[in-house]
């Protein structure tokens, strides 16, 4: 044998690298940072969602009370026949059962009652276009 010793037995080699502590603490570091990461971007998205869902109804509101505020405004108006020329109506009227209060422009609204009923009777209106005829 030799007067030298070991060069391996005296001497402790260094150690290169990290160890499996490490490794996995390192490993559990970053699944918390992905997982937060997650979480921000899925409350960014429900609240750009949310957002633009708001932005829509508002948008589809102001249409709406814009194309009401054009019809309010032009309403009882005639155009150009306001005041100088009268409605003519030109509808042919004179069949049977035919009334000019139908097609009246001056009338908004007409009611008419049922020759021999009274408020709250019923009446059959007879089908002109009977099936078994």
């Amino acid at each position: 044998m030799s007067d030298t010793p070991n060069q391996s037995i005296t001497e402790p080699r260094t150690s290169h690298g990290f160890s499996l502590v490490e490794l996995m603490v390192a490993i559990t570091l970053g699944l918390l940072l992905t997982a937060g990461m997650i979480q921000l971007f899925n409350s960014s998205k429900v609240t750009f969602r949310t957002n633009d869902a708001v932005a829509r109804v508002q948008e589809n509101g102001r249409f709406a009370l814009e194309m009401l505020k054009i019809q309010l405004r032009e309403s009882g108006t005639l155009g150009f026949c306001a005041g100088q020329v009268p409605i003519r109506n030109h509808l042919n009227t004179g069949c049977a059962g035919g009334s000019d209060d139908f097609f009246n422009p001056d009338l908004a609204i007409v009611g008419w009652e049922y020759t021999g009923t009274g408020p709250g009777q019923d009446f059959t209106l007879p089908n002109a276009l009977d099936p078994a005829a």
